[in-house]
């Protein structure tokens, strides 16, 4: 008796996460994407002044730290729980935030994050390689990439551990690099021309709300950088494949901590080495090795497919923990099955399905019927096999590729601000908690403090892409005046269509807005409507 007892604990103890493997999960999902990709867009909101651009970083930086703390007594209310951001939401909130959150995580987030980030490891490869490929190539190997995570790592935590810790020592090559070099360059006076104060738009030049007014462009960074953390409380979703589950919030604290640090050092890397604050721009390699500069592409795209490694163990785990409560569609059917099952199946189905959808959906809107916002059909590719730099992606398609990238963009800056809402919410209700003790916690010092700074800075910066979304329509509606125009300087060949794909841009990301609301909204509502009238019944 005593023996088979041993032995189950030795099966356990194999797929048990670590303290340490805990923190690098923290790391390994959230740094190596947003760092690299989402530099170039705060610089622009900036108006190019390298300051303003750091006084950005810092700030989000300095909210997000204090969200981590006020995290370490939000996650010790729950240890026996796979359900992350929305149990502490349920902890803390009135049930309908709960609803919410929850609908959210199940048919947005999660399902998005494996659609975002297998494209942005694609568009590292473009860069690294100069490929001009077709939208359904990059699409079809996104989806390879999604896949084969979405599979291994879902059914075997052991092997994702494996797979985040490979992944993860090796992104941490182009981050020293980028720390080393960038700061080197810098001090050598080769990094190019910098900005120190920012560059005022010329008047009548078409810039949209976060550029018109540079404190305003720090604010309306912030949903960029804190894309550069999602991913990270993918730590507090696994707790039940952890050794010591009491250890979560430590984990994610000291994680963030490292994280934060990384971050910060690469910003001041980049901001000052690099002349457009990305790494294919990163001064002296980029005229004279950027073969160099390739090939830290290419270690960057391996850096994100920890990311979503870290999405991938968290995920079967998530919908399984719905489905066992009864908080999913077809939860009654699927609930005994997930006693039986040998590994994560019931979850890895139900995700897989929502996701497949997504993908092809998302990919369709982005490539067929959004345009290229961002400018990635100027993006410079430095090839890694060498050659001169290419201009932009997919010239031969017409700029599918661009625009379905741009599309990416739009959805990640959504996805993770919406994340971090729901830490808000958790976060005021934790501050309320702590007036009425009706859930237990482990209290930390510091905590008021935190918790307020960090929903101040997360609130802002929800506050204005909200406001943004709705005020660039108008903005972007007065260019129409300068159809056809030859006064404009630097707009003498502003066509219809030109104005048509601009408010389309600025459209989209309002329809998205809305579309997130609605999914998030009405199933809360018809399910809480449900639940009054069995109550009443039952009454």
């Amino acid at each position: 008796m005593n023996k088979k007892k041993q032995v189950t604990k030795k099966e356990v103890k194999k797929k048990k996460i670590t303290f340490f493997s805990a923190i690098l999960l923290v790391i390994g999902s959230s740094i190596g994407a947003g760092i690299f990709l989402k530099n170039g867009e705060v610089l622009g909101n900036v108006g190019q002044s390298v300051v303003l651009a750091l006084v950005s970083w810092v700030l989000s930086i300095f909210g997000v730290i204090c969200m981590g703390v006020s995290l370490a007594e939000i996650a010790s209310a729950t240890t026996d729980s796979n359900l992350g951001i929305i149990s502490w939401v349920k902890n803390f909130c009135h049930k309908y935030l709960y609803k919410i959150s929850k609908y959210f995580m199940a048919f947005l987030y999660l399902p998005l994050n494996f659609f975002l980030m297998p494209y942005y490891v694609v568009i590292q490869f473009q860069d690294a390689f100069g490929w001009q490929t077709q939208w359904w190539v990059s699409a079809l190997i996104a989806f390879a990439i999604s896949a084969w995570f979405f599979i291994a790592s879902g059914l075997s935590s052991k092997l994702g551990d494996i797979q985040n810790k490979v992944v993860t020592y090796v992104k941490f090559i182009p981050l020293a690099f980028c720390i080393i070099a960038g700061i080197v360059i810098a001090c050598m006076g080769l990094g190019g021309e910098h900005s120190i104060a920012p560059v005022a738009p010329e008047v009548g030049s078409h810039v949209r709300l976060a550029q018109m007014f540079a404190p305003l462009g720090v604010i309306g960074s912030i949903p960029a950088i804190i894309f550069s953390y999602d991913g990270f409380y993918s730590a507090a979703g696994i707790q039940s494949e952890m050794e010591e589950p009491k250890k979560t919030p430590l984990a994610l604290v000291v994680g963030l901590l490292i994280v934060s640090a990384i971050n910060l050092l690469i910003a001041v890397a980049l901001l000052f080495g690099s002349e457009n604050g990305k790494v294919n721009h990163l001064g002296w390699f980029f005229d004279n090795a950027h073969w160099v500069i390739g090939v830290m592409e290419m270690l960057i795209a391996i850096g994100v497919l920890g990311i979503i490694n870290g999405f991938a163990i968290y995920n079967p785990l998530y919908y399984q923990d719905l489905i066992k409560g009864g908080e999913l569609p077809f939860s009654d059917k699927l609930k005994g099955k997930i006693a039986t099952q040998k590994h994560n199946w019931v979850g890895l189905i139900y995700a897989g399905v929502i996701t497949l959808v997504f993908f092809i959906i998302f990919t369709l809107i982005g490539a067929l019927a959004y345009v290229d916002t961002i400018g990635y059909g100027t993006t410079d590719m430095v090839p890694f096999l060498g050659g001169t730099a290419k201009v932009g992606y997919d010239v031969l398609a017409n700029g599918p590729c661009n625009s379905l990238y741009s599309f990416c963009d739009l959805m990640a800056n959504w996805t993770s601000i919406f994340a971090f809402l729901c830490v808000v919410f958790a976060t005021i209700g934790a501050m309320i908690n702590r007036r009425t003790n009706k859930v237990q916690v482990r209290k930390v010092k510091g905590f008021w403090f935190c918790s307020i700074v960090s929903t101040i800075v997360i609130g802002i910066a929800v506050l204005f892409i909200v406001a943004a979304s709705i005020t660039d329509i108008v903005i972007v509606s007065g260019w129409a005046k300068d159809i056809g125009s030859t006064t404009v300087p630097g707009y003498e060949n502003y066509t219809q269509n030109d104005w048509f794909k601009d408010i389309l841009g600025a459209s989209m990301t309002l329809i998205m807005l809305v579309i997130f609301v609605l999914v998030c909204c009405i199933p809360s509502s018809v399910e809480m409507h449900k639940e009054k009238k069995l109550h009443l019944a039952r009454a």
